[in-house]
């Protein structure tokens, strides 16, 4: 019994059906919000000939595909319409996936499908090289997500030794002072808080710290303070 033929991806032609997956993860540093990928994929797809058989859009940030609902209702789409979906649209590869390995596994899912990925800023030309060069970006958008987890890591770190909150309940003797940091990418103001000594209960906590280390009961650091 002969084996039947896998369909291959082939980038999409003139009249091609294609499905348009996007996320917006509402980051100061990301390039397109929602409403622009949309946009610019629909003036590709009108140049190029595309008929757009679905948009499927996600408003999320994070490395992995986990709980991308848009994302699962695209590869469902994918999986039930294979035979008539030439290929996913995105704006770029990192949309898709941050996570090199979710990556890899549902582009090869797709590959699997006949289905070519697009990325409208990613261009890669067809041949033998397009799968390692596809893998290149896939690992270039990962390294980026670790390197701003980094930076996050050591910005939270720098604003506790400068005396900021990184939330939670304020201790007692301090009181909260809301703080400009500067400005955000829209423009807003970039808010954070501190805990400053509360000139009124302060005196009163170091008291009671220092009457504890000379041992004082706690019914008479009560009564003092």
């Amino acid at each position: 019994m002969s084996r039947k033929k896998r369909r291959q991806p082939q980038p999409p032609a003139r009249g091609a059906r294609v499905v348009v997956y996007i996320r917006d993860s509402h980051g100061p540093g990301q390039e397109r919000s929602a409403a622009q990928q949309r946009a610019e994929v629909s003036k590709r797809a009108e140049a190029e000939g595309w008929v757009i058989a679905g948009w499927y859009v996600d408003s999320s940030s994070g490395t992995t595909t986990e709980g991308r609902d848009q994302f699962q209702a695209m590869l469902d789409y994918c999986h039930d319409n294979a035979k008539s979906t030439d290929a996913v649209i995105v704006w770029e590869f990192s949309r898709f996936a941050r996570d090199e390995v979710d990556f890899a596994y549902h582009s090869s899912e797709l590959k699997m499908l006949g289905i070519s990925l697009v990325s409208m800023k990613d261009a890669i030309s067809p041949g033998p090289a397009s799968g390692m060069i596809e893998a290149a970006y896939a690992f270039a958008a990962a390294e980026e997500s670790r390197n701003i987890s980094r930076r996050v890591t050591r910005g939270l770190l720098s604003a506790l030794g400068n005396g900021y909150a990184r939330g939670g309940r304020i201790p007692v003797g301090y009181q909260a002072e809301r703080v400009e940091l500067g400005r955000m990418y829209d423009g807003s103001p970039r808010l954070s808080v501190r805990w400053v000594p509360d000139p009124e209960q302060a005196p009163k906590v170091k008291r009671a710290f220092e009457m504890f280390a000379d041992g004082h009961t706690y019914a008479e650091i009560h009564e003092a303070c």
